[in-house]
């Protein structure tokens, strides 16, 4: 039976047979891999750029909030809020819950802090009842900025506890903004 598969006139089609059939079963299984690994990647992007986004939407509204206690012009609080607000959905999305919940914390003593602020200063839309020193909180909202910053670089670089804050402390020193 097996006798045509050793004739020499065969060992052409038996090759053929051969490295067809090796060929499929590396394609199928490539592709496979490579389709995972390809997701993998896209996924690390897409939480890069999440991260990104809501980095750069807190900062800002970091910086006008602190500005706005030396300017006149602070009207545009309430939006920005909304900004970070708006970029935190994809957090909840891409990142682990260590990171969502120290982001969470900051934006949240970030928002309570600009409403102090804009209570302080009596600017349109925002209730004049309650607490209104919003000197008090800020050291607060400067030790959660640079939890969620520390717990996003832990997430993104798989660093160590005591190297990322190291690389954070280098960071906030150097902008004075920790």
């Amino acid at each position: 039976m097996l006798d045509w598969l050793v004739d020499p006139a065969n060992s052409r089609v038996v090759a053929a047979l051969i490295a067809s059939s090796t060929a499929v079963l590396i394609a199928f299984f490539a592709y496979a891999w490579q389709k995972r690994k390809d997701r993998a990647h896209q996924l690390a992007q897409e939480k890069r750029e999440a991260y990104r986004r809501f980095l750069e939407e807190s900062t800002s509204f970091f910086t006008r909030v602190a500005l706005a206690t030396k300017v006149e012009d602070s009207s545009t609080l309430q939006e920005h809020y909304l900004r970070v607000v708006a970029v935190s959905a994809d957090l909840i999305i891409y990142a682990p819950t260590e990171v969502i919940g120290s982001c969470q914390k900051y934006a949240e003593k970030l928002f309570e802090y600009s409403e102090r602020l804009g209570r302080a200063r009596r600017l349109p839309g925002y209730d004049t009842e309650g607490e209104m020193d919003h000197r008090s909180i800020y050291p607060e909202v400067k030790r959660l900025r640079k939890q969620a910053f520390l717990s996003i670089r832990r997430d993104l670089t798989g660093v160590n506890q005591r190297k990322s804050e190291k690389a954070v402390d280098a960071f906030f020193i150097k902008t004075k903004s920790a």
